[in-house]
């Protein structure tokens, strides 16, 4: 289990590239902003990140995690 302030979730000891790189996640915030700025200041992770983009629903940063997954970092309209 991750916990990070108050949001938690679940890690699993187990890897499957076809699933993990076809894998997409929805992480909801109340701060777009603060969230970059986190992302941004990330040392030592193989990840890879876009800047805030503006899509229908609101604002979206998408963040490939080192297994090759999508997160969709979101601060909802």
């Amino acid at each position: 289990m991750c916990t990070f302030g108050e949001c938690t979730f679940f890690l699993q000891r187990y890897y499957n590239k076809t699933f993990a790189e076809n894998l997409m996640l929805q992480l909801c915030v109340l701060n777009i902003g603060k969230a970059y700025e986190l992302i941004s200041n990330l040392n030592g992770f193989d990840i890879r990140f876009e800047g805030i983009k503006q899509e229908p629903w609101g604002s979206v940063i998408y963040l490939w995690g080192p297994s090759g997954e999508l997160w969709h970092v979101t601060e909802l309209n």
